[in-house]
C-alpha cells in the first residue's frame, strides 16, 4: 500500500491541471474571494424582561430572571407565605380584627349571617347571638347570596356549601377549620351541587380528610386569602367537572391518606378545571400539582411548589412538583418548582409554559431514582419558554417516545448531576425513542456525561450552545451533542469545551442538514461521523481541539462546504494507546467525505489523513502549516482528488504515504 501512495504521490508533481501545487499563493487564491465563509454564531436565550417582581441575575453569560431576594425562598410561619416575585413572608390575609371576633370590612350590601366558635345553642346568626356551628351559617345564608363570617376560634366540622354562600373568617391566624371524623370523599369544606360559592380568609388546619372540595359538573368554589396546613389525601381537590379559582392559596404538609394513598397539594381530575394564582405549595408528600383524566385542565400562575416529597424525602413515593396525565393540559407562567422528587414537571397531556425555574429536584429518597427537572412521555407535548432548569438530577429536560413532542425557546440547562441510585447520567437534553424536539435559543452548561442526546428521534435545533459538558464520574463520555439513528437539523449551534467529542453522529439511519456550526476545545473529536451516518454541512468552524477535528468512519459520508478546522493538536497518549490523533480530517473504514472552500492549519500530524478504504474529495481550499498536509494510506488512491483548487502552503511535508494507526471509533452511547 505505500509503494502505491508513493507512485501516486509522484504522479501529483507531473504537471497535470489536477497536480497539487507547489508552496505559495495566497489564502484569498487558494480558497476562492475572501476564503470560507465563517459560521454565524448561535443568539444566546433571552429571558428579559422579567416579571414584575422578578429581578435580572447575570450568570454564565446570560440575564437571568429569579423570583426570589439574594438568600433564597424564606420558609415562613402560620398564615404566611412567601410568593414568587415577593420580597419575603407576606401575610395570607388581612390582620386579625384589633377588637372583637368578627372579620372586618365585610361587604354591606349582602346578608350576614355571624358564627363563633363555642356560642351558645340557639343563636339566631346576629352579631350579638351568632350560630355556633358553621354548617347552621350555610343554612341561613343559603339562597339569599349570603355571607357567613367566621369568628377566631377553632371549628371541628365539615361544611358542605350552598350556592352564592361565602364563608369569610376573621383571619387565617386565628379562624381554623378542621374535621377529626373519619369516612366519606368529601373535604372539610365541599361543593356538590351546581352554583358557584366562595371561601375567604381562613385556615383548613389538620384534619382526617382532604381539605377543599368541588365535585361536580358546575360546582365552582373561589378560593382566596386560604391555608391549607395538614390536610389528608389532597389539599384542594376537584373532580367530576368541578371548577376551582383561587388566589393567594397555601396548601402545606398534605400527609397520606389510606384510600387511596395519595398526599398531593392539589388533585384535577375526571373534567375538573383549576385556576390557581399566588399560590405556594410547600413540603406536600407525594405531589405538588395532579391532573388526570380528559378534559382536566389547570391554569397555575404566580406559584412555587417546593419541597415535595415530604421532609427529606420521608416517606415518599414521589414528590413530583406538576403531573400531568394523558388527555390533561396546563398552563404555566412565572412557576418556580423547587427541591422536589422525582420529576419537576411530568408530562403525558398538554403543558404549556413561560417563565418558569426547576430547580433541585432530587430524586425520590426511597430509592435515589430520577431527579428530572422536565420529563415528556406517552405522546405528551411541552412548550417551555424563558426557563432555567438548574441543578436537576438524572436529567434536564427529557421527551420520550413516538408521539411526545417538545419545544424548548430561550431556555438554560445547566448543572445536571447523576441520579443518586447509581451514580450514572446526569445529562442536559434527551429525545429518544421517536420523539420530536425543536429548541431555539437554548444554553446547555455543565452537565454530565452529554450535553443534547438525540437518538432514534427527530430534532430541529437553532441558535443552540452546549458547553462545558462533564464526563461520567470513570472519566468516559463527556460529548456535547450526541445523535444516534437520528434526523437532525440544525443552525447556529456551537459546541465548546466538551470532554470527550464536540458532535457525534452515529448510525445508517442518523442524517444531518446543518448550517452555522462552531465546535471549539474539544480533547477528542469535534466532530465525529461513522456507522453509515450521513451529513450535509454549510459553514463550520472547529479549532482548538485535541484528537480529530472531524472524524468521518465505518461507511458515514459527508459533504462540508465553507470549512475552517485550525490547530488540532494530538490528545495526550499513556498507557496502551496507539493514536494520538493531531489530524484535522480523517476519512477511514469506508467512509466518504467532501470538503468545498475549506482552510486547514496548525494539525500536529496530519491536514488529511485517508485510510483503510477512506475517500475524500477536496477542492478549492488550504492546507496550512500542518505537520503533513495529507498523510494517505489508501492503496491506489487517486490523489487529484484532494488537489482541485487546493494550496498546501507551509507544511513540513505537502503529501505523504504513511503507516500511521487508524483513529478508532467511538462508541455509541445507549439507549
Amino acid at each position: 500500500m505505500v509503494a502505491a501512495a508513493l507512485i501516486a504521490i509522484a504522479a501529483l508533481g507531473c504537471g497535470d491541471a489536477g497536480a497539487a501545487p507547489a508552496d505559495g499563493g495566497a489564502r484569498a487564491d487558494a480558497a476562492g474571494a475572501g476564503g470560507p465563509v465563517a459560521p454565524a454564531l448561535p443568539a444566546a436565550p433571552r429571558l428579559t424582561p422579567c416579571p414584575a417582581g422578578w429581578h435580572e441575575v447575570t450568570s454564565d453569560g446570560v440575564v437571568l430572571c429569579d423570583p426570589w431576594p439574594a438568600g433564597g425562598a424564606i420558609d415562613c410561619g402560620p398564615g404566611q407565605a412567601h410568593f414568587p416575585g415577593e420580597p419575603g413572608c407576606e401575610r395570607v390575609g388581612t390582620v386579625c380584627p384589633a377588637t372583637g371576633d368578627f372579620p372586618e370590612g365585610l361587604p354591606t350590601d349582602r346578608p350576614v349571617f355571624y358564627v363563633r366558635a363555642g356560642a351558645a345553642a340557639g343563636g339566631d346568626g346576629s352579631q350579638a347571638t351568632p350560630f355556633a356551628r358553621i354548617r347552621d351559617g350555610v343554612a341561613a345564608a343559603a339562597g339569599m347570596n349570603g355571607i357567613v363570617a367566621i369568628g377566631r376560634g377553632r371549628y371541628d366540622e365539615t361544611v358542605a356549601l350552598r350556592v352564592g354562600v361565602t364563608l369569610w373568617g376573621a383571619c387565617t391566624a386565628d379562624t381554623v377549620l378542621s374535621s377529626s371524623v373519619t369516612g366519606g370523599t368529601t373535604g372539610v369544606v365541599s361543593a356538590s351541587l351546581p352554583g358557584a360559592s366562595a371561601v375567604k380568609n381562613l385556615t383548613i388546619g389538620p384534619s382526617v380528610r382532604e381539605g377543599i372540595t368541588a365535585a361536580a359538573a358546575g360546582a365552582e368554589i373561589t378560593v382566596e386569602d386560604v391555608v391549607v396546613d395538614r390536610a389528608t389525601g389532597v389539599g384542594v381537590n376537584v373532580y367530576r367537572g368541578g371548577r376551582v379559582l383561587a388566589r393567594s392559596l397555601v396548601i402545606r404538609d398534605t400527609v397520606f391518606g389510606t384510600t387511596p394513598p395519595t398526599a398531593r397539594a392539589v388533585g384535577i381530575q375526571e373534567g375538573g378545571h383549576a385556576e390557581l394564582r399566588r399560590v405556594a405549595f410547600e413540603r406536600n408528600y407525594e405531589l405538588g400539582v395532579y391532573v388526570s383524566g380528559d378534559g382536566s385542565t389547570v391554569v397555575l400562575e404566580d406559584a412555587a411548589i417546593r419541597g415535595g416529597g415530604g421532609p427529606d424525602g420521608a416517606r415518599s413515593i414521589g414528590g413530583s412538583a406538576i403531573f400531568l396525565r394523558a388527555g390533561t393540559s396546563a398552563e404555566v407562567r412565572r412557576a418556580v418548582l423547587e427541591g422536589n422528587a422525582e420529576v419537576g414537571a411530568y408530562v403525558e397531556g398538554a403543558l404549556t409554559a413561560e417563565d418558569l425555574i426547576v430547580r433541585d429536584t432530587r430524586g425520590v429518597a426511597s430509592s435515589g431514582a430520577l431527579g428530572d427537572g422536565i420529563s415528556v412521555s406517552a405522546g405528551g407535548s411541552a412548550s417551555v419558554t424563558r426557563a432555567l432548569v438548574d441543578r436537576n438530577r438524572n436529567l434536564g429536560v427529557q421527551v420520550v417516545e413516538a408521539g411526545s413532542s417538545l419545544v424548548l425557546q430561550d431556555v438554560v440547562i445547566r448543572d445536571t448531576q447523576a441520579q443518586l441510585a447509581d451514580g450514572e447520567w446526569g445529562r442536559g437534553v434527551e429525545a429518544s425513542r421517536a420523539a420530536t424536539l425543536e429548541a431555539t435559543r437554548v444554553l446547555v452548561l455543565r452537565n454530565r456525561e452529554l450535553g443534547v442526546h438525540v437518538s432514534g428521534s427527530q430534532a430541529r435545533l437553532s441558535d443552540l450552545e452546549v458547553r462545558d459538558t462533564q464526563t461520567r464520574a470513570d472519566g468516559t463520555a463527556g460529548r456535547g451533542l450526541n445523535f444516534q439513528g437520528a434526523q437532525l437539523t440544525l443552525a447556529r449551534v456551537a459546541s465548546v469545551r466538551n470532554s470527550e467529542v464536540g458532535l457525534a453522529l452515529i448510525g445508517t439511519s442518523a442524517t444531518l442538514a446543518a448550517t452555522d456550526l462552531s465546535i471549539s476545545g474539544t480533547p477528542g473529536s469535534g466532530l465525529a461521523l461513522q456507522t453509515g451516518a450521513s451529513a450535509e454541512i454549510d459553514r463550520i468552524h472547529i479549532d482548538s481541539g485535541q484528537g480529530l477535528a472531524i472524524l468521518a468512519s465505518d461507511g458515514a459520508s459527508a459533504r462540508v462546504t465553507d470549512v475552517v478546522l485550525a490547530d488540532t493538536r494530538e490528545s495526550p497518549c499513556a498507557g496502551g494507546c496507539t493514536s494520538a490523533g493531531g489530524h484535522a480530517v480523517a476519512a477511514v473504514r469506508g467512509a466518504m467525505v467532501t470538503l468545498a472552500r475549506f482552510e486547514i492549519t496548525g494539525a500536529a500530524v496530519c491536514g488529511v489523513l485517508i485510510a483503510d478504504d477512506g475517500a475524500l474529495d477536496m477542492s478549492e481550499g488550504v492546507v496550512r502549516g500542518c505537520g503533513i498536509g495529507a498523510c494517505l494510506q489508501v492503496e491506489g488512491f487517486d490523489a487529484s482528488r484532494i488537489s482541485r483548487g487546493v494550496q498546501f502552503v507551509s507544511n513540513t511535508s505537502n503529501l505523504q504515504a504513511t503507516t500511521l494507526p487508524v483513529p478508532e471509533s467511538i462508541a455509541p452511547i445507549g439507549p
